[in-house]
């Protein structure tokens, strides 16, 4: 109101859970997307099935800890079959260290790292390039932005596809739309997505990906 009085807004990115119950002005509408964690550590079990530690990888920034919110609930069910530790109060430091040596059929899923334990800002990209650089053990993920940082994929939300889509709304608030006439959009953005060259590199047959998995990086 301040800076853009009257303005349309087009946000996205946020869980429904997030704006449940807010009451959001008229100029303002959204695309909301349901992100899902436990498909892709299904997976990771799948194509790793003597796995018996799973260590779930996350910072202390504020949306660090959303996401680790979500997390937590989506892999409950999980923990009846691996042993889970959250790594998520560690400097970069210590954390390098600890993925360096983990145990024997263990696999990493890396969530976000905006900040560590340490109170040191980072960008997740990077953060996970690094951790990918030493760690012993094949990483998995839920955002196709990682694939390509050394991560060997997951059931990814796509943040491409989430774009074109907000920015579908955000033509047709210019063509004249009202933002208040246009209705919520749930974003259906995810897929299997792999890089072949971590596949490469932890011996994983291609043929036990999912049927519908894209495999990117392939030479």
């Amino acid at each position: 109101d301040t800076l853009f009085p009257g303005v349309p807004i087009v946000f996205c990115g946020a869980n429904p859970a997030e704006v449940e119950g807010l009451a959001l002005p008229d100029n303002v509408t959204r695309v909301l997307v349901q992100r899902a964690f436990a498909p892709t550590l299904d997976i990771a079990l799948r194509l790793h099935p003597d796995t018996s530690h799973v260590f779930v990888i996350g910072g202390t920034w504020r949306f660090d800890r959303q996401i680790q919110a979500i997390a937590r609930s989506d892999l409950q069910p999980f923990a009846s079959r691996v042993n889970i530790t959250w790594l998520n109060t560690l400097s970069m430091e210590q954390l390098l260290g600890q993925v360096a040596t983990l145990p024997r059929n263990s696999v990493i899923y890396y969530l976000t790292v905006f900040a560590d334990g340490a109170g040191e800002a980072f960008i997740p990209h990077e953060a996970l390039t690094r951790i990918a650089a030493v760690a012993n053990a094949p990483i998995y993920v839920a955002v196709d932005q990682y694939i390509g940082r050394g991560a060997v994929g997951g059931y990814v939300y796509s943040v491409e596809s989430l774009g074109q889509q907000a920015a579908a709304l955000g033509v047709r608030i210019l063509r004249g739309e009202p933002p208040a006439s246009i209705p919520v959009t749930r974003a259906s953005v995810h897929r299997n997505l792999f890089d072949w060259r971590q596949l490469d590199r932890w011996h994983i047959d291609e043929d036990r990906l999912p049927p519908d998995s894209q495999v990117d990086y392939r030479p």
